[in-house]
């Protein structure tokens, strides 16, 4: 029994410190879309400073995508950087490299939805990592927006209680005109939480005490 709790240390230390994922169920009113395109999903991880010292330390992972009535995903994405996967099975995008992308086409329904899980660690530059959802034309240019970069929606991973995320709705004389997506968290922290540090060493500590006192029981018992 000493032994087993003792190679549990190693398990609270990683519990201690794994960071909280974000998990967002993302919206978008797409009925302005139908019977034109098709069109094409742009989804873009950009890591904050881009040099090798903070390099995949985050990873935003896509699924559930739905896209309404009158809507599916068309395949034979294009994936660049530590983008994988598919609108069917799911997107992956990982900041292994500065420009993460993940692009695919698809036919506009009624309503395109998706679940996004983001880890939430810092860059030691103190940029943060990026995640943006543009629209492309059958031309591959961005649908305007009234983002700073033609994007609808775009989540800061800041390393703060929650990711900062920001809607954004189509630029007014646009060809379309679609609002602002919904990205609704859904497990925001209600308040700050102990340092990683001192919750693992908490841990590490009551682990210490149970061996402590097993020992000492088991001493007690054999005189």
């Amino acid at each position: 029994m000493k032994r087993n709790l003792l190679l549990q240390l190693p398990l609270a230390f990683a519990l201690a410190s794994a960071a909280k994922a974000d998990i967002y169920t993302v919206t978008l009113n797409t009925s302005p879309l139908t019977g034109n395109g098709p069109f094409k999903l742009d989804l873009q991880f950009l890591d904050g400073s881009g040099t090798p010292g903070d390099l995949n330390n985050n990873v935003v992972t896509l699924t559930s995508f739905a896209f309404g009535a009158g809507g599916s995903e068309l395949g034979s994405g294009t994936a660049t950087g530590g983008a994988s996967g598919g609108l069917t099975a799911g997107v992956t995008l990982k900041d292994t490299v500065f420009f993460n992308e993940y692009i695919e086409n698809f036919t506009p329904g009624s309503l395109l939805s998706f679940t996004l899980n983001a880890t939430n660690n810092a860059d030691p530059g103190g940029t943060p990592d990026l995640f943006t959802l543009a629209i492309l034309d059958s031309l591959g240019s961005e649908l305007p927006t009234t983002g700073p970069a033609e994007e609808f929606l775009d989540i800061a991973l800041t390393s703060g209680t929650n990711a900062q995320d920001s809607e954004f709705g189509s630029a007014p004389g646009g060809a379309f005109s679609l609002g602002a997506p919904s990205a609704q968290l859904q497990n925001p922290s209600p308040s700050p939480v102990p340092e990683p540090s001192a919750l693992s060493l908490s841990l590490a500590a009551a682990l210490c005490w149970w061996v402590w006192r097993w020992a000492r029981g088991r001493g007690s018992s054999v005189k």
